[in-house]
């Protein structure tokens, strides 16, 4: 059980911080690229 309570926190963070990082980059792409691009290559360290 407590197995199980581990797996869906874990689920519901990486949720919470996928949406996160797609709200940050729709809302920072068209400003700075730059930060866009840090943002993208630190999301795709995180989920590789």
């Amino acid at each position: 059980m407590v197995v199980v309570m581990d797996v869906v926190m874990i689920m519901i963070t990486t949720a919470i911080v996928t949406v996160t990082m797609i709200v940050v980059v729709v809302v920072v792409k068209p400003q700075n690229p730059v930060v866009a691009r840090l943002i993208s290559e630190l999301w795709l360290e995180h989920f590789s």
